[in-house]
């Protein structure tokens, strides 16, 4: 059984994006005049793990996934909460897409891309004042759109998502701003 957790653990540590190479394709996109990092990652109140990071809060019993991964963090407070008391479910989905986005944006390789189809299911409340983690993986990668899974979860209790979402990323034929275009479609110009 150790062995096997071991293997897990490696695999991954293999297959997280690391914070860099987004950072990078962030610059990339930002010399091309797109806002990057995106302004809801500050709205949310996310916060990118390193590798090691994301790797240490998902030692414990998470499954690992062989395709490329990251984790954000989510640290919501009672201004995002329903009058229940409990975090509001569109912010729960604004979330896990946006861990979506950030894992398409770095697979994507500067083309832009949009959400066709986000699926959401919630299992349990999202408590504030408790740090939560966004869990994003590639499910499959094709030349027009991506699939990519995501879990709310929180740390220390495995196997049990508070939320789960699956995205359809779909890549668009659009020229930003900082490429003589106003958004428009390249067919357009």
């Amino acid at each position: 059984m150790a062995r096997r957790e071991r293997q897990g653990e490696r695999r991954v540590e293999k297959a997280k994006i690391d914070p860099e190479r987004i950072r990078k394709t962030w610059r990339r996109l930002a010399d091309r005049g797109f806002r990057l990092p995106p302004p809801t990652m500050g709205f949310f109140r996310l916060s990118l793990l390193s590798a090691e990071e994301a790797a240490s809060a998902l030692a414990d019993g998470m499954a690992a996934h062989p395709q490329p991964s990251l984790v954000l963090a989510f640290d919501p407070d009672e201004r995002m909460c329903n009058p229940g008391g409990i975090v509001q479910g569109g912010v729960i989905a604004g979330v896990l897409d946006e861990a979506i986005g950030v894992l398409t944006a770095a697979l994507a390789e500067g083309r832009p891309f949009t959400t066709g189809h986000l699926a959401l299911d919630y299992f349990a409340p999202v408590q504030p004042g408790r740090r939560h983690l966004a869990y994003a993986w590639l499910v499959r990668r094709g030349r027009r759109r991506m699939v990519v899974d995501a879990e709310m979860i929180e740390p220390g209790r495995p196997g049990r998502p508070l939320a789960r979402a699956s995205a359809q990323q779909l890549f668009l034929d659009l020229v930003g701003p900082g490429n003589g275009g106003e958004g428009q479609d390249i067919a357009e110009r």
